[in-house]
Order: structure tokens, then sequence, then C-alpha cells
């Protein structure tokens, strides 16, 4: 691409294959950010490989609108910068531009993300600072001739600037939703592209503008309380060994079936890049949650540096798990995910035998103690019940009595045989004294 500042000219391939790349790169606004932090991260990498140190700052901005609809997007990073010939670079689509092929050991595996980000969203703008000199880049989609347009906005100026690109994106795109503050800070921190760069020295911080509040905050992965249970080697067809880790957690890990967030799963990676997060087959089985872990493949790699891309779906959204070796890989991975996914079920059933039995019982518990009271209360004049009761004199029974209020409660007076004589219808004369409270005592014989 030709340009320098003033000038501007369309993107170097067809218009048709930017919208379809661009498009099936980026559905959702996380995948932007995922790639735009990427691309930040490992411009931070060249830089640590070259012994360069930096604070590993990226910070991350995001701008919603009432709905959840967002209007702007920035990411900005303190690392190696560019010259305005390595911006015209990236705008190319296709090629090696991260330095993966070449042998560094770096996310970009396509080239891909700035670009992509920007024209699915909408329309851009890329400054940075590189050895003192600010170049500006816009890239825009002109819809009255359908193209997608790049303009020469500054021609590395002088700069006082520390080194570094700031990526600022209008955006357009209606589908591009953002949740609230709590949902966004936690998909962000737990996609499986994002955890080793938030739990690494990467000082990832994240703002969201909001109509009514702005938050911010650093952002950390915290790994799970678990236990490692695998930690081995595996041969897989086609693919060579694999070095695959799995552990295991006391309570069930956030899990859903192909979503990028879930903690639950196995992290495909080749070389430390995570590619995808599987299920292996177990997606809607109960004890999935309870385990994650990360299989290594270094194969990936060298296909990718041989120019294989066969292994990897095509709109960068994980690995083509139908191509012959990615499915001698999930074949591999399942059948030693199974012993422990079986083994948990089974715990799973078991627990919930106990806790219906524990259950149960509990309630047969509570009945007994519920006829217990009634029979205290509806009988308790009969505590003697079972066995001969001898009377020295009056005997007034129950001794204590309990009724609801206006409901009456029957008390019985015993006289014993003796005192009674021959007399079958004895006649007794009762007192009743220190009466608390509004009591009647109507009085039957």
């Amino acid at each position: 691409m030709p340009g320098r500042e003033g000038q501007e000219g369309d993107i170097p391939i067809s218009q048709r294959a930017i919208t379809q790349q661009s498009q099936g790169t980026i559905k959702s606004l996380l995948d932007a950010l995922v790639e735009l932090v990427t691309n930040s991260d490992d411009s931070y990498r060249r830089l640590e490989e070259d012994g360069i140190s930096r604070d590993g700052s990226i910070h991350v901005y995001v701008h919603r609108e009432r709905g959840g609809s967002v209007s702007e997007v920035e990411v900005a990073d303190w690392a190696e910068g560019m010259t305005l010939e390595r911006i015209q670079t990236i705008l190319e689509f296709s090629g090696d531009t991260s330095g993966f092929t070449s042998g560094r050991n770096l996310r970009g595996l396509f080239g891909k993300g700035l670009k992509e980000a920007i024209f699915a969203l909408g329309s851009g703008r890329i400054e940075s600072v590189r050895e003192g000199a600010l170049s500006v880049v816009e890239l825009r989609y002109d819809s009255p001739n359908n193209r997608y347009r790049w303009y020469v906005e500054k021609d590395e100026w002088p700069s006082d600037e520390p080194n570094g690109t700031h990526v600022s994106i209008t955006v357009s795109n209606p589908r591009m939703l953002s949740p609230t503050w709590d949902p966004l800070r936690n998909q962000f921190c737990t996609h499986f592209a994002l955890r080793d760069i938030c739990s690494s020295s990467r000082a990832v911080e994240l703002r969201l503008k909001d109509t009514r509040i702005t938050n911010s905050a650093p952002i950390q992965y915290v790994t799970p309380e678990v236990t490692q249970i695998v930690d081995k080697d595996i041969r897989v067809s086609e693919l060579g060994t694999v070095h695959l880790q799995i552990y295991e957690s006391p309570d069930p890990l956030p899990f859903a079936s192909r979503d990028p967030c879930s903690i639950a799963g196995i992290v495909v990676k080749t070389e430390g890049i995570p590619l995808d997060n599987r299920a292996f087959g177990f997606d809607n089985d109960t004890a999935l949650p309870y385990f994650m872990g990360t299989v290594e493949v270094p194969a990936i790699a060298e296909a990718i540096r041989n120019h294989d891309y066969s292994l990897l779906d095509a709109s960068r959204s994980g690995l083509h798990w139908r191509s012959p070796r990615a499915t001698n890989l999930q074949v591999a991975i399942a059948a030693e995910l199974r012993t422990h996914v079986e083994r948990k079920r089974h715990e799973l059933e078991s627990e919930r035998r106990t806790a219906t039995r524990e259950a149960y019982r509990r309630r047969l518990i509570d009945v007994c103690d519920l006829l217990n009271q009634l029979a205290e209360e509806e009988i308790e004049d009969m505590e003697r019940f079972g066995r001969e009761v001898v009377l020295e004199g009056l005997a007034l029974r129950p001794d204590v009595g309990y009724a609801r209020p206006d409901e009456q409660r029957r008390f019985s007076i015993y006289l014993p045989s003796r005192m009674a004589g021959s007399n079958r219808n004895p006649r007794v004369a009762i007192s009743i004294e220190d009466v608390q409270g509004n009591v009647r005592l109507p009085l039957t014989l």
C-alpha cells in the first residue's frame, strides 16, 4: 500500500473478502477486545524476547449506551509502537504480521485482529509512537462506494510520548452490544484466550463508561482452587506427543457448552498459545463442570509455520474439529477424560442418593416430633397410661394444660374408690386460686 500524509486509498483486498473475514472473525464485542488485547500482548512479548522490559500496561475502554449498544472502544499499550510502514503492513489481509511463522512465540497466528476488529465494529483510528515519531492512520468504510479505505493523517510527526499504540474505534454496528460492568469484567478475565494475559505480569485495566456511571478496575484472573489429577504425555496419531494436564475442583466450575468464558473444560494450546476450550464430548455430563485443564499440542505450531492452517477454523474461533488430525486429538483426550468424568458422576449420584435418604429421614423425624407434640397436648391426662395408678387423694389431670384462645380445655378430677365408699355419685367441692389472665372456668360435673 503506498501512501504518506494526506494520502488515502482502498484496503488491498477485495471488499467482499474484507466483509466476510471481519464479520466471520468478530461476532461480538468480546471477540474484538480479545483481538486488540492479544495484539498488545504480542507487542510486549516481542520486546521481552528481545530482552527489553516494560511494565506491560494495557488499557481497555468501552462506552456503553442505553440498552447495551456500544459507541466507542479503545485499547492502548506502551509496547513497541509502530512506524507508518509497519501500520501499512498490518493493514494487509492474510500473511503473518505477528512474527509467529518466523519462530516467535506469539498469539497472533494469522496476523489478523486489528483491522478485523475495526471493520467489524465500524471505523477506527490507529495512533502509534515509535522512537519519537507519531504516525496516525484512519480506517473508514465508504458506504456510497462500498469500499474500505485508509487515510494517512500523520506521517511520523515528532513526539515526546513513549513508544506505544492507541487504537480507537467508533462503533456503528448495532449488533455490537456490551453487558453491564460486572458481567463484562467477568467475561473479559475468564475468556480462555485472555486468562494467561490477565494472570501474568500484564497490567490490564478495564474501564466501562455507562449512561450514568464509569467503572474502572485492574483485571486479574485467579485460577480456582483445584487439584491436579493428570500430568502426562500422550501419543496422538498424526500429531505426535501432546501433554495433558487435568485438574479437579471440589465445587462445580462455571460451564456452558461452547462458551469461551467457561472455566471448566480443556484448553487446547500450542507453544502456550490458547486456541480453543472444549468439553471433548462431555458437554451435557453433570460431572464435567468439576474439571479443567490444558492440552499442549506442539504439532499445531509446526504446521502453522509450514503454512498449513488446516487444523484451524477459518473464522479463528478455534480448531477445525472435523479435520482428521483434530478428530484424532478429540478421541485421545476424550478417552483420558472419560475415566475421571465417569468416576465423578458416580460420586455425585451416590451423594444425591445419600442426601435423599437423609432428607427423608429428617422429614420422618419432624413428623414424629409433631405427633408427639399433639399427643402431649391431647392426652396428657393419660401420662401414666399402661400401668396401674394409685391415688392417695383427689387428683387433677392433667397437671398442666394448654388451649388456644376461645377454645375450651377439659380437665378431670379423680377420686379414689375407697373414699367414695358405696356412693356411686359422690360429690366433691373444689376451689381454684391464683388464676392469671382472662380465663373463664365453666364447671361441668
